[in-house]
């Protein structure tokens, strides 16, 4: 263990690696590296009260010039999480097992305006963030999920995306608050008595997943709007420049470019031209 004037704690364990640049300014933080792990912080960086877990034969790499502030970082299970060039990252829950998470520059990644960390999940899965995103919302990944987002987007606080097969959301999306895009029905059928084992034995975690549940891919094109409380669900396909309003749901349809969904029932119009 090692104590500095920064009040950083760092833990490297033979055979892992804990690289940080010189120039690189990491306040109020520490590392914990473990299992042939191991963490390389480039040039320019800075990171002030975070923490990194990192197991199991895992690597985490934050690139230059990214910022990290608030971040709790835990990496396991033949893990990667790669932080790209210049991304501003404060306040935010990252948990990636046997996943991949990869993040494009320029993204800023935050909590906005609410008290509790968004977090990033990822247990058995991938997600690829390109550049110039706000992003505000909780991703949980499972079962193998893909997940991929364009450039240019921005989703915001009490967003939630969960993947268990794929969604992909491309480019120009504003995505409002407290929206819902899900792939999944997150949980399977169970009859009462495979419940009633279930329950009991993983009791006081209650409601765990032993199989993979009903799932069909998402798609979203570009230049799309989602208004408050919309929801996007499994076997959807939006265009591009399509408006889904408020408290909107899509449920295993189409939405061809330019339309509007306008009610809870998924109904949509043809755009009105004034």
């Amino acid at each position: 263990g090692l104590f500095d004037r920064s009040h950083n704690t760092v833990y490297v364990n033979e055979n892992d690696t804990c690289h940080i640049a010189p120039s690189a300014s990491m306040k109020e933080s520490l590392v914990r590296i473990n299992g042939e792990s191991g963490l390389m912080v480039e040039e320019g960086v800075t990171i002030r009260n975070t923490s990194f877990q990192i197991d199991s034969q895992s690597k985490v790499i934050v690139e230059s010039g990214a910022s990290l502030d608030n971040v709790d970082i835990c990496v396991w299970n033949h893990s990667v999480l790669v932080i790209g060039k210049d991304n501003r990252i404060a306040g935010v829950n990252f948990v990636v097992e046997k996943g991949e998470v990869q993040i494009a520059h320029d993204n800023y990644m935050s909590n906005g305006d609410r008290a509790d960390k968004p977090s990033v999940i990822v247990s058995d899965g991938t997600l690829t963030i390109g550049d110039h995103n706000n992003l505000k919302n909780t991703f949980w990944i499972r079962f193998g999920g893909t997940v991929s987002i364009g450039k240019y987007n921005c989703i915001n606080e009490g967003s939630e995306i969960r993947c268990d097969e794929s969604v992909t959301i491309g480019s120009y999306n504003m995505i409002s608050y407290h929206c819902d895009i899900w792939d999944t029905n997150t949980h399977c059928d169970y009859s009462s008595e495979e419940k009633k084992e279930m329950y009991e034995k993983d009791f006081p975690r209650i409601g765990l997943e032993r199989k993979k549940p009903k799932t069909k891919p998402i798609a979203i094109g570009d230049a799309n709007w989602m208004g408050k409380y919309a929801c996007v669900l499994k076997g959807s396909q939006i265009g591009n420049e399509v408006t889904i309003g408020t408290r909107a749901i899509v449920s295993n349809a189409s939405v061809e470019d330019g339309m509007t969904v306008v009610s809870p029932k998924g109904e949509t119009k043809k755009p009105v031209v004034n």
